[in-house]
């Protein structure tokens, strides 16, 4: 007998930088700060779509072309995807792939984000730009799990493949690119245990560019 494991969802995980990542990352926190302080659109919209936190989401979702900070954070990401792209082993032949979206998520206490999917995008990340400190690991979920109808529970013990729920990591995250993965977005943080804030930017890329000669071609993206 052999059981064959399909269909696996690939997160990448990696510090942005080794060297010089300190002083990048401060001055993204300012700027992802100022940018919160001076957008009234962004904070009317977040007055009814994402109570009690900030999102740019709604109002400046391509800070990658507002400021060179972000375009700095593109180029260093780029050099990630292009990584990861080789782990999926995604056939990249006269095809590049482009950051289209770039926001800023600001969670205080109690603020959270739901699952959910970017169906239009090929690879989407988390920046992790502040994190309190003890906060909450992710939590990643098979997004499979409305399909799963009468199974029962996994064992608690049971290794990360078959398990319906994931925690890479518990404790300080900033400086890292906690998560890439091919076509979903499905992590759910749990609630923070402090006051303090967690800054994120989320990083959509899509859009893949290709050169006239050669078209597109396989299965579009799951979306599930």
């Amino acid at each position: 007998m052999t059981v064959h494991s399909f269909f696996p969802t690939q997160v990448y995980s990696a510090h942005l930088r080794h060297a010089g990542w300190l002083r990048f990352n401060r001055e993204l926190l300012r700027e992802c700060q100022q940018v919160r302080e001076h957008d009234e659109a962004g904070q009317k919209w977040c007055k009814k779509n994402y109570p009690g936190g900030y999102t740019s989401y709604g109002s400046l979702c391509h800070m990658q072309k507002m400021s060179s900070t972000f375009e700095a954070l593109e180029k260093k990401i780029n050099r990630h995807v292009k990584t990861y792209a080789r782990a999926l082993e995604l056939d990249m032949t006269g095809r590049e792939l482009t950051m289209t979206d770039c926001w800023i998520n600001i969670m205080p206490e109690h603020v959270v984000h739901g699952l959910h999917i970017h169906p239009t995008s090929t690879i989407s990340g988390t920046y992790y730009v502040q994190t309190p400190k003890g906060c909450s690991g992710l939590k990643f979920e098979d997004p499979r799990l409305d399909r799963f109808m009468a199974a029962p529970p996994r064992k608690a013990d049971c290794s990360p493949e078959p398990a319906v729920d994931h925690h890479p990591g518990e404790g300080r995250q900033r400086g890292a690119v906690r998560k890439l993965d091919a076509a979903r977005s499905t992590d759910q943080p749990a609630p923070h245990r402090t006051h303090q804030h967690q800054l994120q930017l989320q990083l959509v890329l899509s859009r893949l560019r290709q050169s006239a000669a050669r078209p597109i071609s396989g299965t579009p993206a799951r979306h599930g």
